[in-house]
């Protein structure tokens, strides 16, 4: 059941970190889903020890470990989308 509430809520934080980032129209359910548990991946690893604040996997879903999950998808937005402006320009 656990997974399954990952990709659950995956998807709801990979929508939430597009809205932020401003291109939702752009993703599909799976990539929101993809974005989201790996932002959540990087939220944990990266953010969380900076912070204090416990993980999704550890703590469960609170909600310092849910904005902690959607500042990582956030994060992982920008740099795709930086890597794909850099892209367009070498292509120029």
């Amino acid at each position: 059941m656990g997974i399954v509430i990952w990709f659950v809520v995956g998807g709801v934080l990979g929508w939430m970190a597009s809205i932020i980032a401003d291109n939702d129209r752009q993703h599909s359910v799976a990539v929101n889903v993809l974005v989201g548990v790996t932002g959540a991946l990087i939220g944990g690893m990266l953010i969380s020890p900076l912070v204090g604040a416990g993980d999704m996997d550890n703590s469960g879903l609170s909600f310092p470990s849910l904005l902690i999950a959607v500042c990582g998808s956030a994060i992982l937005l920008a740099l795709v989308s930086r890597m794909r402006r850099s892209r367009v320009k070498a292509r120029r």
